[in-house]
């Protein structure tokens, strides 16, 4: 890759930071939302946090004797609106999730308990390893509930599925293009993922699905997991979550911890149909869906801190690929796109110094 490139990237990354603040500053002179969150008391400061995969904004407010989290969501302009719905169900079902103070769909705004910022990428091996099992607790009970109809009214089939794939796809073609990467997706691989897709469609008892059940949703509270981002809640497979849990490439696991925890899962599980066949497709799906995410935001969106995860993610399709026995189409893919991405952010590092 041209030097002129990697400094263009740098510069755009920068910019993108710049903007960020410059947004912020004009949503605190919004007179509507000071009037909302003085209505729970005067507060001293407000503070940005860190933004994530997501066109929603957050912001810690200090009051005087508290703080809690204000949710600025522009698609927010009704209700019924999905994040309340599902907060609602999840309540009454006593999950952990954080207290909903006010709500206000006229200025986009939702104002919550502030529970920290201790998800599961922050803590000890140790203590990440025993919640990863509370993790699982959480899930399986959560697959067991019967869901409401807001819920149920929404599954991954072909056609959801389908999407994630293909916009993975397009965005993997304008980031390889703009980097110069001679490695196109071959169509076996396309085929294969594509019938891949129709059988994960086909799952005949679908269970309540997260959607992105990773270590950065989970937050650790009083000692207990509480979920966050769960506005996206649907019908899916039982293995869904469990793939974006095992495989989370924000915190990955050794493959050995990954069975031992597959197992535990498997065996508290009351869906055992084809276990092991719809783990091991879902765990694809999901991680390509991811990559597609992950190359979103650090391309396209210049949010920097998701090239981190680039990496840890083609190391898990890379795994997933030879548990499974999967065509070698996909294996030599991927491990071509693994090797150019090494070279590749070495170069930007490199840029930086």
């Amino acid at each position: 890759m041209e030097k002129e490139v990697v400094l263009k990237l740098v510069y755009q990354i920068y910019i993108n930071s710049k903007m960020t603040k410059m947004s912020f500053t004009q949503e605190i002179k919004n007179i509507e939302i000071k009037n909302f969150l003085l209505r729970q008391g005067n507060f001293t400061n407000i503070t940005p946090l860190t933004p994530e995969a997501s066109h929603r904004k957050y912001y810690r407010i200090h009051y005087e004797k508290n703080t809690k989290i204000l949710c600025i969501d522009e698609k927010f302009t009704e209700l019924p609106y999905p994040f309340l719905e599902v907060h609602s169900f999840l309540k009454q079902k006593n999950f952990q999730v954080p207290e909903i103070f006010d709500f206000n769909s006229k200025i986009h705004s939702i104002l919550q308990e502030d529970i920290g910022s201790t998800d599961l990428t922050c803590i000890s091996k140790e203590e990440y390893l025993k919640s990863i099992e509370n993790a699982l607790n959480v899930l399986l009970r959560l697959q067991n509930e019967n869901p409401v109809s807001f819920i149920q009214s929404k599954r991954f089939d072909y056609e959801k599925l389908n999407f994630e794939v293909n916009l993975t796809y397009k965005t993997y073609e304008k980031f390889a293009l703009y980097y110069n990467l001679n490695n196109p997706i071959p169509i076996e691989t396309k085929e294969f993922i594509d019938n891949s897709l129709k059988f994960l469609s086909n799952y005949p008892n679908m269970v309540i699905a997260h959607r992105d059940y990773h270590s950065r949703n989970l937050l650790l509270h009083n000692n207990r997991i509480y979920m966050i981002d769960f506005q996206d809640m649907m019908m899916g497979c039982p293995q869904y979550d469990l793939a974006s849990l095992l495989y989370d490439a924000y915190r990955p696991l050794s493959l050995e911890q990954r069975e031992k925890f597959y197992n535990y899962f498997k065996e508290n599980s009351k869906h055992k149909f084809k276990f092991r066949e719809y783990y091991l497709n879902q765990c694809l799906q999901r991680s390509f869906k991811a990559l597609g995410t992950y190359l979103i935001q650090f391309h396209e969106k210049r949010n920097w801190k998701y090239k981190e995860s680039i990496l840890p993610c083609l190391e898990n399709l890379l795994e997933i690929i030879q548990i499974a026995s999967f065509p070698n189409s996909i294996y030599f893919f991927f491990l071509k796109f693994f090797e150019d991405w090494k070279e590749l952010q070495n170069k930007i590092l490199d840029s930086l110094v």
